[in-house]
């Protein structure tokens, strides 16, 4: 898809991760791409792709110091849903829960244990009261 970015995820779930992702979170792209085996790692390699989802990561360093100390890192995988009512009832229906909420948003962690955070609503989504 031009404009957007990949996101790579490794799973021992692929069939399962592929349905979550497509049919639940609503992504336009889930592609498996190869399996990896590894000392530490080992799962299928899955491609993610939809102009819904956003990445972020910043870091903080402190330059006056001989050693640029990094003091703080912060990485998410946002998704902006097209419809967060649809949305929030498909992820209820898979049951999926939300975990924390702040004023913008919510996050939730998904099949594979990773941490999303829902960007543009400021309550908890009626399907999951």
């Amino acid at each position: 898809m031009t404009g957007v970015t990949p996101i790579g995820i490794i799973t021992n779930q692929p069939d399962e991760s592929r349905r979550f992702y497509k049919e639940t979170m609503g992504l336009e792209r889930v592609q498996t791409l190869r399996e990896i085996v590894g000392e530490n790692v080992h799962g299928v390699l899955m491609r993610l792709e939809s102009p819904q989802i956003e990445l972020l990561s910043t870091e903080i360093r402190i330059l006056d110091r001989d050693v640029n100390q990094s003091v703080g890192k912060d990485n998410r995988i946002i998704i902006k849903p097209r419809n967060f009512s649809g949305f929030a009832t498909r992820l209820s229906k898979a049951g999926i829960c939300p975990q924390s909420q702040t004023k913008g948003g919510y996050t939730f962690e998904d099949l594979n244990g990773i941490s999303w955070f829902v960007q543009g609503g400021s309550i908890f989504p009626q399907a999951f009261v």
